[in-house]
């Protein structure tokens, strides 16, 4: 939660080595009792409902086979992770381009931002598209285990891997497909960051550097608030926790002009401002709610460019 191993023993009249042995053997527990699940690449009904999750959350229902966000995160870990204890052979590959000591974390989720794949195998310094090679979710997205997934554009494009398309791409996009595309493929890709932020709204002790001595217990901590972080929002799914955390993102808001001395937390202290985007939005998706693709010519094209043509034959725009 952030605290420090002093406060315990302090609290609780025993030693410091008893505290952290403690820590130590529940995490252990914790990871042995609770694992993340593997992937369920060869589960048709598994990865159908993440395909449903994500698909709910997606425009009209434009990405119907999106399985899984995928991005890195980076652990900040002190520079004494990575010393003699832990024997690193080049502490210099933990220094990461932005300024700090840690360690490469690749992490996918869900629709609800649960972790489904978890892999800690690089430095800090190590980019993005050579940290997702070493990773199994990079064997199964070679192999054609997937029917798609999503991430940023620092990760290799294939047919399993959506990702945004680039500035210099959107250079000769006359349209706008192209950007149109990214504005739709950013409202599931966005779930990895909001899975991070919930992360190290959590657990406070991922928002500084892990002090610990060790590497592997630098690891292990990450992997242990990834678990408690499920396991929160299994209990929230199971007890149809429907509470809004946060104002619906297809609805625009602005505060009445009224002078107040009280908090603004009720509907009526609210009123809806419907603009000219909105309303083109709300059509289009009546009109296309339950229309599938476009037949036409997608003979040679990649899932990225089969998508980007949906999206404009849909008539799908950017708000």
């Amino acid at each position: 939660a952030g605290s420090k191993t002093q406060d315990i023993y302090q609290a609780h009249g025993v030693s410091r080595s008893t505290v952290v042995e403690a820590i130590a053997s529940t995490m252990d527990a914790i990871i042995a009792e609770f694992p993340i699940e593997p992937f369920p690449f060869n589960d048709e009904v598994a990865l159908q409902k993440l395909a449903d999750g994500f698909r709910s959350k997606s425009t009209g229902g434009l990405f119907t086979n999106v399985v899984g966000a995928f991005d890195g995160f980076l652990l900040r870990i002190h520079k004494r992770c990575i010393g003699k204890k832990s024997d690193v052979a080049d502490p210099s590959k933990f220094y990461c381009h932005k300024g700090y000591y840690a360690v490469n974390c690749k992490v996918s989720c869900d629709s609800n931002r649960k972790v489904t794949s978890l892999s800690m195998l690089s430095p800090g310094a190590v980019p993005d598209t050579l940290a997702h090679k070493k990773s199994s979710m990079n064997r199964a997205v070679v192999s054609g285990q997937l029917p798609a997934r999503i991430g940023d554009n620092a990760y290799p494009e294939s047919d399993q891997m959506l990702t945004p398309c680039t500035r210099s791409q959107m250079r000769n996009d006359v349209h706008g497909y192209m950007d149109n595309y990214n504005f739709y493929l950013s409202q599931l890709r966005i779930n990895i960051e909001y899975c991070f932020d919930m992360l190290i709204n959590k657990f406070p002790i991922l928002q500084s550097a892990l002090l610990t001595p060790n590497l592997s217990t630098a690891c292990k901590t990450f992997h242990v608030c990834c678990i408690l972080h499920n396991l929160c929002i299994d209990e929230r799914i199971e007890n149809v926790d429907t509470t809004p955390r946060s104002f619906n993102a297809k609805v625009r808001y602005s505060q009445r002009p009224v002078v107040r001395t009280t908090v603004l937390a009720e509907d009526e202290d609210f009123e809806y401002v419907e603009g000219v985007d909105e309303v083109r939005t709300a059509e289009l998706m009546d009109i296309y709610e339950n229309v599938g693709a476009v037949e036409t010519d997608m003979i040679g094209l990649t899932a990225k460019e089969i998508t980007i043509d949906t999206i404009s034959h849909r008539g799908f725009v950017r708000p």
